[in-house]
Protein backbone atom coordinates (compact mmCIF):
# COMPACT_ATOMS: atom_id res chain seq x y z
CA UNK A 1 0.00 0.00 0.00
CA UNK A 2 1.52 3.29 -0.90
CA UNK A 3 1.56 6.20 1.48
CA UNK A 4 -0.62 9.44 0.88
CA UNK A 5 2.14 11.54 2.55
CA UNK A 6 4.33 14.25 0.16
CA UNK A 7 7.32 14.03 2.22
CA UNK A 8 8.05 10.33 2.15
CA UNK A 9 9.48 9.62 -0.67
CA UNK A 10 9.60 5.39 -1.35
CA UNK A 11 12.49 3.83 -2.47
CA UNK A 12 12.93 2.18 -5.16
CA UNK A 13 13.60 -1.55 -4.58
CA UNK A 14 17.48 -2.42 -6.00
CA UNK A 15 17.90 -4.94 -8.27
CA UNK A 16 19.36 -8.54 -7.81
CA UNK A 17 23.22 -8.24 -9.04
CA UNK A 18 22.85 -10.17 -12.56
CA UNK A 19 24.38 -13.51 -12.74
CA UNK A 20 28.25 -13.81 -13.16
CA UNK A 21 28.19 -10.16 -11.36
CA UNK A 22 30.61 -11.46 -8.65
CA UNK A 23 32.71 -13.60 -10.80
CA UNK A 24 33.18 -10.39 -13.18
CA UNK A 25 33.80 -8.50 -9.90
CA UNK A 26 36.67 -10.23 -9.16
CA UNK A 27 38.24 -10.65 -12.30
CA UNK A 28 38.43 -7.00 -12.37
CA UNK A 29 40.27 -6.70 -9.38
CA UNK A 30 42.59 -8.82 -10.42
CA UNK A 31 43.36 -7.57 -13.74
CA UNK A 32 44.34 -4.19 -11.42
CA UNK A 33 46.72 -6.27 -10.03
CA UNK A 34 50.39 -7.65 -11.71
CA UNK A 35 49.05 -9.47 -15.54
CA UNK A 36 49.99 -12.52 -15.21
CA UNK A 37 52.64 -12.20 -17.76
CA UNK A 38 54.33 -10.06 -15.55
CA UNK A 39 53.59 -12.09 -12.45
CA UNK A 40 54.58 -15.31 -14.28
CA UNK A 41 58.30 -13.90 -14.78
CA UNK A 42 58.36 -12.91 -10.52
CA UNK A 43 57.70 -15.92 -10.18
CA UNK A 44 60.27 -17.24 -12.06
CA UNK A 45 62.53 -15.48 -10.23
CA UNK A 46 61.11 -16.50 -7.18
CA UNK A 47 61.95 -19.93 -8.22
CA UNK A 48 65.43 -19.52 -8.95
CA UNK A 49 65.89 -17.70 -5.34
CA UNK A 50 64.49 -20.41 -3.88
CA UNK A 51 66.04 -23.15 -5.46
CA UNK A 52 69.59 -21.33 -4.15
CA UNK A 53 67.79 -21.43 -1.02
CA UNK A 54 67.54 -25.28 -1.25
CA UNK A 55 71.11 -25.70 -2.09
CA UNK A 56 72.23 -23.99 0.86
CA UNK A 57 70.34 -27.03 2.86
CA UNK A 58 72.38 -29.45 -0.13
CA UNK A 59 75.70 -27.76 2.06
CA UNK A 60 74.31 -28.31 4.95
CA UNK A 61 73.73 -32.52 3.76
CA UNK A 62 77.26 -32.19 2.86
CA UNK A 63 79.02 -30.38 6.24
CA UNK A 64 77.21 -33.41 8.21
CA UNK A 65 78.41 -36.21 5.49
CA UNK A 66 81.82 -35.29 6.28
CA UNK A 67 81.25 -34.67 9.85
CA UNK A 68 79.78 -38.79 9.50
CA UNK A 69 83.28 -39.71 7.60
CA UNK A 70 84.79 -37.90 10.83
CA UNK A 71 83.11 -39.79 12.76
CA UNK A 72 84.07 -43.28 11.29
CA UNK A 73 88.05 -42.18 11.09
CA UNK A 74 87.57 -41.69 14.90
CA UNK A 75 85.54 -45.29 15.30
CA UNK A 76 88.45 -46.75 13.05
CA UNK A 77 91.40 -45.59 15.06
CA UNK A 78 90.20 -47.19 17.63
CA UNK A 79 87.82 -50.49 17.12
CA UNK A 80 89.09 -51.31 13.57
CA UNK A 81 89.52 -49.34 10.29
CA UNK A 82 89.57 -50.44 6.68
CA UNK A 83 90.66 -54.46 6.78
CA UNK A 84 93.10 -55.79 3.89
CA UNK A 85 94.39 -59.11 4.52
CA UNK A 86 98.02 -59.52 2.80
CA UNK A 87 98.92 -63.44 2.33
CA UNK A 88 102.33 -63.97 4.46
CA UNK A 89 105.86 -63.94 2.47
CA UNK A 90 107.78 -67.17 2.72
CA UNK A 91 111.36 -66.81 2.48
CA UNK A 92 115.02 -68.77 3.76
CA UNK A 93 117.52 -66.43 5.47
CA UNK A 94 120.46 -66.27 7.17
CA UNK A 95 118.96 -64.66 9.85
CA UNK A 96 115.70 -63.68 11.29
CA UNK A 97 115.80 -60.24 10.81
CA UNK A 98 113.18 -58.66 8.86
CA UNK A 99 115.81 -56.04 7.31
CA UNK A 100 118.13 -59.06 5.81
CA UNK A 101 118.26 -58.59 2.33
CA UNK A 102 119.62 -61.65 1.56
CA UNK A 103 116.84 -64.15 1.39
CA UNK A 104 115.80 -67.30 -0.71
CA UNK A 105 111.60 -66.56 -1.97
CA UNK A 106 109.06 -69.49 -1.55
CA UNK A 107 106.72 -69.10 -4.03
CA UNK A 108 102.67 -70.00 -2.94
CA UNK A 109 101.37 -72.04 -4.97
CA UNK A 110 97.41 -72.22 -4.33
CA UNK A 111 96.37 -70.11 -1.54
CA UNK A 112 92.13 -70.26 -0.13
CA UNK A 113 90.96 -67.97 1.89
CA UNK A 114 88.05 -68.33 3.53
CA UNK A 115 85.96 -65.05 5.24
CA UNK A 116 82.83 -65.18 6.96
CA UNK A 117 81.46 -61.54 8.27
CA UNK A 118 78.99 -60.77 11.31
CA UNK A 119 78.05 -56.67 10.68
CA UNK A 120 76.36 -54.60 13.52
CA UNK A 121 75.59 -50.55 14.12
CA UNK A 122 77.76 -49.38 16.40
CA UNK A 123 75.89 -45.81 17.55
CA UNK A 124 78.22 -42.45 18.50
CA UNK A 125 76.10 -39.56 18.36
CA UNK A 126 73.36 -39.28 15.85
CA UNK A 127 75.36 -41.21 13.57
CA UNK A 128 75.23 -45.27 12.86
CA UNK A 129 77.89 -46.77 12.35
CA UNK A 130 78.17 -49.95 10.12
CA UNK A 131 81.13 -52.19 11.59
CA UNK A 132 82.03 -56.17 11.39
CA UNK A 133 83.37 -59.04 12.86
CA UNK A 134 85.29 -61.43 10.40
CA UNK A 135 86.62 -64.96 10.81
CA UNK A 136 89.16 -65.61 8.55
CA UNK A 137 90.76 -68.67 7.30
CA UNK A 138 94.37 -68.93 5.23
CA UNK A 139 95.64 -71.70 3.73
CA UNK A 140 97.96 -72.98 0.77
CA UNK A 141 100.51 -75.15 -0.52
CA UNK A 142 104.36 -73.59 -0.64
CA UNK A 143 107.25 -75.43 -2.52
CA UNK A 144 110.41 -75.44 -0.27
CA UNK A 145 113.64 -75.48 -2.37
CA UNK A 146 116.80 -76.74 0.42
CA UNK A 147 119.37 -77.09 -2.08
CA UNK A 148 122.03 -74.51 -0.83
CA UNK A 149 118.96 -73.35 1.34
CA UNK A 150 119.77 -70.49 4.58
CA UNK A 151 119.69 -71.55 7.93
CA UNK A 152 116.14 -70.15 9.19
CA UNK A 153 112.79 -70.28 8.10
CA UNK A 154 110.76 -66.79 8.32
CA UNK A 155 106.83 -65.96 7.44
CA UNK A 156 105.93 -62.45 7.46
CA UNK A 157 103.12 -59.72 6.33
CA UNK A 158 102.20 -56.33 7.04
CA UNK A 159 98.45 -56.58 8.97
CA UNK A 160 96.69 -52.97 7.71
CA UNK A 161 95.54 -52.15 11.01
CA UNK A 162 97.09 -53.61 14.41
CA UNK A 163 94.27 -52.27 16.28
CA UNK A 164 91.54 -54.29 14.47
CA UNK A 165 93.12 -57.77 15.46
CA UNK A 166 91.27 -59.57 17.70
CA UNK A 167 92.95 -63.15 17.92
CA UNK A 168 95.84 -64.53 15.81
CA UNK A 169 96.30 -68.15 15.17
CA UNK A 170 99.72 -69.62 15.17
CA UNK A 171 101.31 -70.76 12.02
CA UNK A 172 100.73 -73.96 11.15
CA UNK A 173 103.22 -75.94 8.47
CA UNK A 174 104.03 -79.04 8.34
CA UNK A 175 103.12 -80.41 12.19
CA UNK A 176 104.37 -77.33 13.69
CA UNK A 177 102.96 -74.45 14.96
CA UNK A 178 104.78 -71.12 14.84
CA UNK A 179 104.15 -68.46 17.18
CA UNK A 180 103.77 -64.75 15.29
CA UNK A 181 106.21 -61.79 16.80
CA UNK A 182 106.14 -58.16 15.76
CA UNK A 183 108.30 -56.11 14.50
CA UNK A 184 107.42 -52.41 13.74
CA UNK A 185 105.09 -52.53 11.53
CA UNK A 186 104.81 -56.37 10.50
CA UNK A 187 103.97 -59.93 11.81
CA UNK A 188 106.29 -62.79 11.20
CA UNK A 189 107.21 -66.21 12.34
CA UNK A 190 110.31 -68.30 12.20
CA UNK A 191 112.11 -71.45 13.14
CA UNK A 192 115.07 -73.33 11.91
CA UNK A 193 114.87 -74.64 8.08
CA UNK A 194 115.91 -78.35 8.80
CA UNK A 195 112.84 -78.56 11.09
CA UNK A 196 110.91 -78.48 8.35
CA UNK A 197 112.47 -79.70 5.36
CA UNK A 198 115.70 -81.90 5.05
CA UNK A 199 118.61 -80.80 3.47
CA UNK A 200 119.13 -80.99 -0.01
CA UNK A 201 115.84 -81.66 -1.19
CA UNK A 202 112.23 -80.18 -2.69
CA UNK A 203 109.50 -80.43 -0.82
CA UNK A 204 105.88 -79.17 -0.86
CA UNK A 205 104.49 -78.13 2.51
CA UNK A 206 100.71 -77.05 3.49
CA UNK A 207 100.62 -73.78 5.86
CA UNK A 208 97.20 -72.60 7.79
CA UNK A 209 96.19 -69.74 10.48
CA UNK A 210 93.12 -67.97 11.59
CA UNK A 211 92.46 -64.82 12.79
CA UNK A 212 89.49 -62.68 13.68
CA UNK A 213 89.51 -58.99 12.52
CA UNK A 214 86.81 -56.24 13.30
CA UNK A 215 86.37 -53.21 11.26
CA UNK A 216 84.24 -50.70 9.48
CA UNK A 217 83.59 -50.39 5.56
CA UNK A 218 86.02 -52.31 3.96
CA UNK A 219 87.29 -56.13 4.13
CA UNK A 220 89.18 -57.39 1.01
CA UNK A 221 92.90 -59.03 -0.10
CA UNK A 222 95.99 -57.59 -1.14
CA UNK A 223 96.82 -58.99 -4.44
CA UNK A 224 100.48 -60.74 -4.68
CA UNK A 225 102.16 -61.84 -8.41
CA UNK A 226 104.27 -64.58 -6.41
CA UNK A 227 101.14 -65.96 -5.50
CA UNK A 228 100.32 -68.66 -8.63
CA UNK A 229 96.79 -68.84 -7.36
CA UNK A 230 94.05 -67.34 -5.23
CA UNK A 231 90.89 -68.40 -4.06
CA UNK A 232 88.34 -65.84 -1.92
CA UNK A 233 86.01 -66.66 -0.19
CA UNK A 234 83.74 -63.74 1.41
CA UNK A 235 80.19 -64.24 3.02
CA UNK A 236 78.14 -62.77 5.77
CA UNK A 237 74.71 -61.60 6.93
CA UNK A 238 74.29 -58.27 4.98
CA UNK A 239 71.62 -56.81 2.61
CA UNK A 240 73.87 -54.16 0.22
CA UNK A 241 77.38 -55.49 -0.08
CA UNK A 242 79.92 -53.68 -2.63
CA UNK A 243 82.21 -55.50 -4.73
CA UNK A 244 84.99 -54.02 -5.75
CA UNK A 245 89.04 -53.56 -6.14
CA UNK A 246 90.95 -54.32 -8.69
CA UNK A 247 88.85 -57.43 -10.30
CA UNK A 248 84.96 -58.27 -9.63
CA UNK A 249 83.85 -61.93 -8.32
CA UNK A 250 83.92 -64.52 -10.68
CA UNK A 251 80.29 -65.82 -8.81
CA UNK A 252 78.56 -64.14 -6.31
CA UNK A 253 74.84 -64.55 -5.05
CA UNK A 254 73.10 -61.55 -2.76
CA UNK A 255 69.76 -61.94 -0.77
CA UNK A 256 67.37 -60.27 1.31
CA UNK A 257 69.85 -61.04 4.24
CA UNK A 258 73.28 -62.36 3.23
CA UNK A 259 75.44 -62.65 0.66
CA UNK A 260 78.51 -64.98 -1.17
CA UNK A 261 81.13 -63.85 -2.79
CA UNK A 262 84.08 -65.75 -4.76
CA UNK A 263 87.30 -64.50 -6.37
CA UNK A 264 89.58 -66.60 -8.58
CA UNK A 265 92.98 -65.14 -9.31
CA UNK A 266 96.00 -65.85 -11.35
CA UNK A 267 99.55 -64.27 -9.92
CA UNK A 268 100.44 -64.92 -13.36
CA UNK A 269 98.07 -62.06 -14.85
CA UNK A 270 98.98 -59.85 -12.12
CA UNK A 271 100.96 -56.34 -13.44
CA UNK A 272 104.65 -57.68 -12.81
CA UNK A 273 105.40 -54.07 -11.52
CA UNK A 274 103.71 -54.80 -8.32
CA UNK A 275 106.50 -56.69 -7.16
CA UNK A 276 108.79 -53.86 -6.66
CA UNK A 277 105.80 -52.03 -4.54
CA UNK A 278 106.43 -52.03 -0.33
CA UNK A 279 104.42 -55.04 1.42
CA UNK A 280 103.29 -52.61 3.84
CA UNK A 281 101.57 -50.26 1.09
CA UNK A 282 98.02 -51.62 0.39
CA UNK A 283 96.95 -49.42 -2.67
CA UNK A 284 93.45 -49.27 -4.26
CA UNK A 285 94.46 -51.20 -7.41
CA UNK A 286 96.01 -54.22 -5.55
CA UNK A 287 92.95 -55.00 -3.36
CA UNK A 288 89.93 -57.14 -3.92
CA UNK A 289 87.28 -57.27 -1.14
CA UNK A 290 83.73 -55.70 -0.29
CA UNK A 291 82.49 -52.83 1.10
CA UNK A 292 79.53 -53.29 3.81
CA UNK A 293 77.77 -50.36 4.08
CA UNK A 294 73.75 -49.80 4.87
CA UNK A 295 73.01 -49.31 0.84
CA UNK A 296 72.76 -45.94 -0.04
CA UNK A 297 73.76 -43.33 2.38
CA UNK A 298 70.86 -41.19 3.70
CA UNK A 299 72.82 -37.92 2.74
CA UNK A 300 72.98 -38.85 -0.51
CA UNK A 301 69.76 -39.50 -0.99
CA UNK A 302 69.10 -36.11 0.85
CA UNK A 303 71.60 -34.96 -1.74
CA UNK A 304 69.77 -36.00 -4.88
CA UNK A 305 66.02 -34.89 -3.26
CA UNK A 306 67.35 -31.30 -2.98
CA UNK A 307 68.72 -31.68 -6.78
CA UNK A 308 65.05 -31.53 -7.81
CA UNK A 309 64.00 -28.72 -5.60
CA UNK A 310 64.09 -26.32 -8.71
CA UNK A 311 61.40 -28.49 -10.52
CA UNK A 312 59.22 -29.80 -7.31
CA UNK A 313 58.82 -25.45 -6.61
CA UNK A 314 58.46 -24.51 -9.81
CA UNK A 315 55.29 -27.13 -10.62
CA UNK A 316 53.93 -26.29 -6.92
CA UNK A 317 53.71 -22.73 -8.20
CA UNK A 318 52.74 -23.38 -11.42
CA UNK A 319 49.91 -25.52 -9.50
CA UNK A 320 48.76 -22.35 -7.66
CA UNK A 321 49.07 -20.40 -10.37
CA UNK A 322 46.69 -21.82 -12.40
CA UNK A 323 44.29 -22.10 -9.54
CA UNK A 324 44.72 -18.78 -8.86
CA UNK A 325 43.63 -17.80 -12.50
CA UNK A 326 40.99 -20.19 -11.97
CA UNK A 327 39.46 -18.88 -9.09
CA UNK A 328 40.31 -15.05 -10.44
CA UNK A 329 41.75 -14.92 -6.69
CA UNK A 330 44.76 -13.05 -6.31
CA UNK A 331 48.17 -13.94 -4.32
CA UNK A 332 50.73 -11.52 -3.87
CA UNK A 333 54.28 -12.27 -4.13
CA UNK A 334 54.63 -12.18 -0.18
CA UNK A 335 52.49 -15.01 -0.34
CA UNK A 336 54.22 -16.86 -2.98
CA UNK A 337 57.24 -16.30 -0.91
CA UNK A 338 56.12 -17.75 2.08
CA UNK A 339 54.47 -20.81 0.32
CA UNK A 340 58.27 -21.50 -1.23
CA UNK A 341 60.06 -21.22 2.38
CA UNK A 342 57.70 -23.52 3.24
CA UNK A 343 58.81 -25.74 0.36
CA UNK A 344 62.74 -25.14 1.22
CA UNK A 345 61.80 -26.35 4.86
CA UNK A 346 61.23 -29.72 3.66
CA UNK A 347 64.43 -30.37 2.74
CA UNK A 348 65.72 -29.14 6.23
CA UNK A 349 63.12 -31.17 7.80
CA UNK A 350 64.27 -33.99 5.54
CA UNK A 351 67.86 -33.95 6.59
CA UNK A 352 67.08 -33.73 10.51
CA UNK A 353 64.28 -36.47 10.25
CA UNK A 354 66.70 -38.79 8.26
CA UNK A 355 69.62 -38.72 10.97
CA UNK A 356 66.95 -40.32 13.44
CA UNK A 357 64.47 -41.93 11.06
CA UNK A 358 64.89 -44.13 8.06
CA UNK A 359 64.96 -42.33 4.91
CA UNK A 360 61.31 -43.50 3.72
CA UNK A 361 59.66 -41.89 6.52
CA UNK A 362 61.51 -39.06 7.25
CA UNK A 363 60.25 -38.09 3.52
CA UNK A 364 56.97 -38.62 3.96
CA UNK A 365 56.92 -36.71 7.35
CA UNK A 366 58.21 -34.01 5.61
CA UNK A 367 56.19 -34.60 2.81
CA UNK A 368 52.76 -34.46 4.80
CA UNK A 369 53.86 -31.71 6.78
CA UNK A 370 54.92 -29.81 4.52
CA UNK A 371 51.66 -30.22 2.16
CA UNK A 372 49.58 -30.19 4.99
CA UNK A 373 50.61 -26.21 5.77
CA UNK A 374 50.07 -25.31 2.38
CA UNK A 375 46.67 -26.89 2.27
CA UNK A 376 46.14 -24.91 5.42
CA UNK A 377 46.96 -21.62 3.87
CA UNK A 378 45.56 -22.05 0.19
CA UNK A 379 42.49 -22.66 1.72
CA UNK A 380 42.54 -19.51 3.91
CA UNK A 381 43.46 -17.36 1.00
CA UNK A 382 41.03 -19.05 -1.55
CA UNK A 383 38.23 -19.30 1.42
CA UNK A 384 37.77 -22.80 -0.07
CA UNK A 385 38.57 -26.38 1.29
CA UNK A 386 38.25 -27.87 -2.15
CA UNK A 387 40.85 -25.74 -3.51
CA UNK A 388 42.84 -26.19 -0.72
CA UNK A 389 42.84 -29.96 -0.74
CA UNK A 390 43.45 -29.98 -4.11
CA UNK A 391 46.69 -28.20 -4.09
CA UNK A 392 47.84 -30.36 -0.96
CA UNK A 393 46.70 -33.37 -2.70
CA UNK A 394 49.21 -31.95 -6.12
CA UNK A 395 51.94 -31.34 -3.69
CA UNK A 396 51.59 -34.67 -2.22
CA UNK A 397 51.59 -35.78 -5.45
CA UNK A 398 54.36 -34.18 -6.98
CA UNK A 399 56.12 -35.33 -3.59
CA UNK A 400 55.30 -38.83 -4.07
CA UNK A 401 56.36 -38.51 -7.92
CA UNK A 402 60.17 -37.58 -7.11
CA UNK A 403 60.44 -40.38 -4.78
CA UNK A 404 59.76 -42.99 -6.58
CA UNK A 405 62.97 -41.15 -8.99
CA UNK A 406 65.45 -40.97 -6.23
CA UNK A 407 64.92 -44.64 -5.66
CA UNK A 408 65.12 -45.66 -9.31
CA UNK A 409 68.77 -46.29 -10.41
CA UNK A 410 68.58 -47.36 -14.00
CA UNK A 411 65.42 -45.64 -14.84
CA UNK A 412 65.49 -42.37 -13.05
CA UNK A 413 65.92 -40.48 -16.19
CA UNK A 414 63.20 -42.06 -18.23
CA UNK A 415 60.37 -42.19 -15.67
CA UNK A 416 61.10 -38.57 -14.92
CA UNK A 417 61.51 -37.33 -18.62
CA UNK A 418 58.24 -39.08 -18.75
CA UNK A 419 56.57 -37.55 -16.19
CA UNK A 420 57.73 -34.45 -16.69
CA UNK A 421 56.38 -34.50 -20.63
CA UNK A 422 52.55 -35.25 -18.65
CA UNK A 423 52.74 -32.62 -16.49
CA UNK A 424 53.22 -30.15 -19.63
CA UNK A 425 50.28 -32.11 -21.54
CA UNK A 426 48.63 -31.18 -18.73
CA UNK A 427 49.24 -27.55 -18.21
CA UNK A 428 49.06 -26.89 -22.41
CA UNK A 429 45.60 -28.79 -22.37
CA UNK A 430 44.34 -26.51 -18.70
CA UNK A 431 45.23 -23.11 -20.85
CA UNK A 432 43.47 -23.88 -23.92
CA UNK A 433 40.37 -24.64 -21.41
CA UNK A 434 40.90 -20.92 -20.48
CA UNK A 435 41.59 -19.65 -23.76
CA UNK A 436 38.38 -20.55 -24.40
CA UNK A 437 36.43 -19.90 -21.74
CA UNK A 438 37.51 -16.29 -22.55
CA UNK A 439 36.28 -16.24 -26.14
CA UNK A 440 32.91 -17.51 -25.20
Amino acid sequence: MSSNNPNITEKTPVPPPLPGYARRHRARMLSETLPPTTKGFFLCLLVILLTIGAFVVYSMSDSRNDRLNETVNSIADSYGGRQTISVPNFNLKPTVDDNDTISHPINVDNCIINAYVHTSELKRGAFNIQTYHADIEVSGNIIVDSTGSQPFFVASFAPSDFVGIDSLSPLKINGHELTWTRNYGSLSAHCPSTELIPADSVTQAEFSYRLRLRGVDFLGVALNPDIKRMTLNISGRHTSPSFNGWTLPNTRTVTDSCFTAQWKINGNLLPYQWKSEPDNKFYTGRKIGVTLTNGVDHYVKVCRAIKYAFLVIALAFGIIFIVEQRMLCDINLFQYLLIGLALVLFYSLLLSLSEHLSFLTSYWVSAMLTASLIAWYMRAIFNSTRQGITVGGSLFIIYGFFYIIICLSNYSLLVGSLGLFAVLAVVMRTTLNKQAVRQN
